[in-house]
């Protein structure tokens, strides 16, 4: 079944959590992924199964056995989460996850929205702000 494929949303979002943690900490950025399938997408509840098998199936099928893909909100916004990337690799990423997409709606004869927004955490401007305020911070300590 489809939710088998999936990480709820509790554990997904538990995870999420957990990485953004272990980025900030660590300074390794992870990706994430948010693909949200349009409601003129899905007519019936099988539909729905099969366009999110299909989805799942081709996601799953793209990811490191390091990555995790679930349920950011459950039923309408899938997730993936990709730790330790580069941030350069975000574009790749993207468009990898772009095609599987929607090849897996062209494959399920599904028309219609498919909504995907992605970024690495964390933000590579806000570290570089807290490295450049621990300089200062040495700065002053040094100083005194």
């Amino acid at each position: 079944m489809v939710d088998d494929e999936l990480l709820s949303e509790y554990l997904f979002e538990k995870t999420l959590l957990s990485e953004r943690k272990s980025a900030e900490c660590s300074g390794r950025p992870f990706y994430l992924a948010l693909i949200r399938i349009g409601n003129d997408l899905i007519r019936t509840e099988q539909e729905r199964e099969k366009l999110i098998h299909g989805i799942s199936a081709a996601l799953l099928n793209s990811l490191r056995e390091i990555d995790l893909i679930g349920w950011y909100l459950e039923n309408s916004v899938i997730g993936i989460i990709c730790p330790r990337v580069r941030y350069s690799d975000a574009d790749y990423l993207s468009r990898i996850f772009c095609g599987r997409v929607n090849a897996a709606v062209k494959d399920t004869g599904s028309g219609g929205h498919i909504f995907i927004s992605s970024r690495c955490y964390p933000d590579p401007v806000s570290i570089r702000a807290a490295l450049e305020f621990e300089d200062e911070k040495l700065l002053l300590d040094a100083a005194a």
